[in-house]
């Protein structure tokens, strides 16, 4: 029998898809699963089989802690995998399905990871040179959204004059619409990330594609290289773990029910006039128990006086967050740079068949070991690292000269 093209099959795939109530972002990301496992394939997609598929699924995946897919993204894979291969058969594509043996693993529960307030203090001073991060950071943190509902925030969404201030999140996971409260800081972000833009459209727009949101992808992807730069093992959906486990504690698990519904894993469908009413001044409540990490650790600022006080927040905050770093970092700069300039030295005297500067003193002008020309040197120290290494430690010098 005549195959199609893997385009072929996939737009007919979709157009099932779809015919079956699937939602567009489910259909999108099972075209870019799809088209992933395409491209990693070395047979025809029709001579796929499990073995192409295990293959597939154990590639390294950069954007994980541990540089294996985690195994709710396997579960995904496969079932995305499984169902295309399966509707190819059903649908007189193939003549069988070759991926009929694959069974859907149990994807397990993940335990929720929390950062400690430190780390988010961390987290959210360090980006402060930032408006645009920020705002990112804060929607994880103090609203507790996903990456894709905060790829998807509208300006329209936000109701920073309501009391208590909300977002609407009308496409949250699995299609559900629910409000969230919004704390004291995270309004004060909002507003001033706000100041001189319109009244509609992205709240946060790619610089890439003026006027066009985010990608959830790109969002995750901002946030996890902020975190991971300051040395945080963690994504930015720790923040929402965060969220949720900060107000559990401050309302000593009696606040449950409002929490789960804040974070979107419950039924938000309105019923009546009055619950909205009660449910808004429940929000009110919630919001108001989420701590600021700014504040500090023991939840109070500590007093400025004197000159001190006369110094912008926002530059206080840039100075605490660049101390915050030096403290985490500055003992291994100091120690990188200091074995970046022993091991310099030993690679140098390596190339001339020493061991020690002490052996110096035996070489003679005109040794051939001493013949080697700056080409060749450039290349060692390019093929080992050294030019780069002192790149980077001129830079740190020049800024600490600025």
């Amino acid at each position: 029998m005549s195959v199609p093209s893997f385009s072929v099959a996939w737009r007919r795939f979709q157009e099932d898809l779809y015919e079956r109530g699937r939602r567009p972002v489910t259909v999108k990301c099972y075209g870019g699963i799809l088209r992933d496992f395409a491209g990693s394939l070395q047979v025809p997609w029709q001579q796929a089989g499990p073995r192409d598929l295990r293959r597939f699924l154990d590639m390294p995946s950069p954007g994980s802690r541990t540089g294996r897919l985690a195994a709710a993204t396997r579960q995904q894979y496969i079932t995305a995998i499984r169902g295309f291969y399966r509707f190819a058969h059903l649908a007189g594509l193939l003549a069988e399905d070759p991926m009929r043996a694959v069974a859907l693993p149990r994807a397990g529960q993940p335990i929720p990871r929390a950062l400690p307030l430190e780390d988010v203090r961390t987290i959210l001073l360090a980006a402060t040179g930032d408006r645009r991060l920020l705002v990112l950071l804060w929607l994880a943190y103090g609203a507790g959204l996903r990456s894709g509902e905060i790829a998807r925030c509208q300006i329209e969404d936000l109701q920073l004059h309501a009391s208590p201030p909300l977002l609407a999140v009308p496409h949250g996971k699995g299609g559900r619409g629910r409000l969230v409260p919004l704390a004291p800081p995270v309004v004060e972000v909002l507003r001033g990330w706000l100041v001189g833009r319109p009244s509609r459209g992205p709240l946060v727009e790619s610089r890439t594609w003026p006027g066009q949101p985010l990608s959830p992808h790109e969002v995750s992807r901002q946030m996890a290289a902020h975190i991971h730069a300051l040395g945080i093992d963690a994504t930015g959906h720790a923040l929402r773990h965060t969220y949720a486990t900060e107000l559990l504690r401050a309302g000593r698990g009696q606040n449950l029910y409002a929490v789960s519904r804040a974070l979107g894993h419950t039924d938000t469908r309105i019923t009546s006039s009055v619950y909205v009413s009660s449910y808004v001044g429940e929000l009110g409540e919630l919001a108001a128990l989420l701590p600021d990490p700014r504040a500090g650790i023991s939840g109070a600022a500590a007093p400025v006086n004197g000159l001190a006080a006369m110094v912008p927040v926002d530059v206080a905050d840039q100075l605490a967050a660049a101390v915050r770093v030096l403290e985490r970092h500055g003992p291994e700069v100091t120690r990188a740079v200091q074995t970046l300039g022993k091991a310099t030295t030993l690679a140098w005297l390596a190339t001339l068949g020493l061991s020690s500067p002490d052996q110096l003193a035996g070489m003679r002008a005109g040794d051939p070991r001493l013949d080697h020309t700056d080409e060749e040197w450039a290349a060692c120290e390019k093929a080992l690292g050294i030019d780069r290494g002192w790149d980077l430690a001129y830079q740190l010098r020049d800024a600490i000269d600025e």
